[in-house]
């Protein structure tokens, strides 16, 4: 909200080149977003507390599925980021779930990534195993510190406070991740080294009734 209020007040004087106009119109658009992105999250926070999200299981060709996914984010591709999809596009691989609560899922991790990844390469990627099908997001962002790995579902945690500062965010994306995955039955894991990047781990069991044909 200070960037949207701060920059709105220099737009408005005057003598401004072009340059530093575009400059404070992209600032106070980046931190909509981001405001917008705190509002949702709060949203869906309440929502996930008061138990009104109804599951709409259908059947999801899930390669089809993730390279949509990957389409819309791709949009966000620089050249300091690659984003990338590892998949057998011949797989004909058939979940059952909800694809709006999947989306959310998904969304918030691959959001999570692009925001923690100031050079390299994010991949989207799928491992059908025998028990079970895994989607997974790695990173070569700056990673998470062992001890912070387990906390960082918790509702408005960080890894630190410098963090907190620096990306800004209130600590719910990866929350509203972690109770939306158990509402579908969903496993979901982190593997991170600090500096080097992160993986995290959507684990489907073939198990599981109703969750893969």
């Amino acid at each position: 909200m200070n960037g949207i209020v701060g920059f709105s007040s220099l737009l408005k004087k005057e003598n401004l080149s072009d340059q530093k106009q575009n400059e404070y119109t992209d600032i106070i658009i980046q931190s909509s977003y981001r405001l917008q992105k705190v509002i949702d999250n709060i949203v869906e926070v309440s929502i996930n507390n008061i138990k009104q999200e109804k599951l709409n299981i259908e059947n999801i060709d899930i390669t089809k599925y993730l390279k949509e996914l990957y389409s819309i984010f791709s949009i966000k591709n620089n050249e300091d980021v690659k984003l990338s999809l590892n998949i057998d596009h011949s797989a004909n691989i058939i979940i059952e779930s909800d694809t709006d609560v999947l989306t959310k899922i998904l969304g918030n991790i691959v959001e999570n990534s692009i925001k923690f990844t100031s050079k390299g390469e994010i991949e989207i990627g799928l491992i059908n195993k025998e028990d079970s099908i895994i989607i997974y997001v790695k990173d070569t962002g700056i990673g998470i510190k062992e001890k912070n790995i387990e906390r960082i579902f918790h509702r408005f945690s960080q890894a630190n406070s410098d963090i907190s500062k620096k990306y800004g965010g209130l600590g719910l994306g990866l929350n509203i991740v972690k109770e939306n995955a158990d509402l579908l039955n969903l496993e979901i894991s982190v593997e991170s080294q600090y500096n080097k990047g992160t993986t995290f781990l959507i684990t489907h069991s073939k198990s599981f009734k109703n969750k893969c044909i």
